[in-house]
Order: C-alpha cells, then structure tokens, then sequence
C-alpha cells in the first residue's frame, strides 16, 4: 500500500527535523510506535530497523537492530521522540551485540511469529538499505523515501495475516497521527 506525505505536513516535518536524513528516520519510527501502541494498546513496543548504510563494507554481527520501548500514555509526542532517539542511539552504539543469542537466551518471542524478534520494521531508503532485513520475518514493514517535495510511504505486509483494506486504514491513520504530533507535540500519546 502506498501513500504519500506532502504539502504543509511534508514542509513541517522537514523543518521539526532541519532536513536532516537521521532526524527524519526518528519522527517516522516514533509515529509507527505511537500506532502500534494505539492499534494494540501494548505498553511495550519492539521496533526493527536496519542499520544506518556504510560506506564500506563492515563485518556486523547484526544487520538491523531493535528499539523496544516502554509507551506511558501520559507521555507526550515530544518525549517519545526523544525516547525514540535514545533508542535509536543506543541501538547504534550496540549493534554488534548478537541480538539472536540474547533473544533466545532471554526467551524473547513474538506473539504473532515465534521465530521473530519483531514483526514491525521501518527503513528510510536515503540512509538504510533494506536487504538487511530480507533474511527477517516481518508482517509489516514500513518503507519511506525522500523527494524534495514529499516522503514517499509504502507499507509491505503479510498478506496472510492482513488484509489491504486494514493496511489502507493503517496508512490512513500514519498520516494523520504525523499531522497530529506536527501540530500538537506536547499532547498526550492516548
């Protein structure tokens, strides 16, 4: 399903991130953990994302990492983001940690796929290349791309698990929750 962010919604998320590719990846995340959290009413949200493209070819022990966190809706949009970036920086910081080993270790499951670490993905094509997460099982993988004047979305699912009207409502839903955190930052997550 593809879908689009343009016009004042587009101008204002690049302005909230100063343009900057990274920045970006953080307001997308942390829009698809406020969803979640929404759709499934699950205080803990586990999030994969690739790792950030290398100019050079690196031996990493993972390809990807994970962003769980712990959702309070009396938390608001602002500090979510700001979570999300702690996150995602601590995830970088520790991306050569074997993640499968702890996972299996720590008995970490996916409800929904037993083999699965996570089953949510977000990829933002200008830094992250998404064949570090082809050898993962995902249900929804959420894909953006920048243009000069939009982000371009589509949302890859399992269509055994969900039907295209669901994922359609669910793009609908991104889009309005990106609007309602450009406007109103300081509000509560429910």
């Amino acid at each position: 399903i593809e879908f689009q962010i343009t016009d004042e919604t587009f101008e204002k998320s690049m302005m909230l991130t100063r343009n900057n590719s990274a920045n970006l990846h953080i307001l997308l995340t942390t829009v698809v953990t406020i969803l979640l959290y929404r759709y499934t009413n699950c205080e803990d949200v586990i999030i994969g994302t690739p790792i950030y493209q290398q100019s050079e070819e690196l031996n990493y022990i993972n390809t990807f990492i994970l962003l769980k966190q712990r959702i309070d809706k009396e938390q608001s949009l602002k500090a979510l983001l700001l979570q999300t970036k702690k996150r995602m920086m601590e995830g970088i910081y520790h991306q050569n940690f074997d993640l499968i080993k702890f996972s299996r270790k720590k008995r970490i499951h996916n409800e929904s796929n037993q083999d699965a670490l996570f089953s949510v993905g977000v990829v933002v094509a200008e830094l992250q290349n998404v064949c570090y997460l082809q050898t993962l099982s995902m249900d929804v993988l959420f894909d953006f791309s920048i243009t000069e004047s939009s982000i371009q979305g589509v949302i890859r699912y399992d269509a055994s698990r969900y039907q295209q009207d669901t994922i359609q409502r669910i793009s609908n839903q991104y889009v309005k929750t990106l609007q309602e955190f450009i406007k109103q930052p300081d509000q509560t997550i429910d």
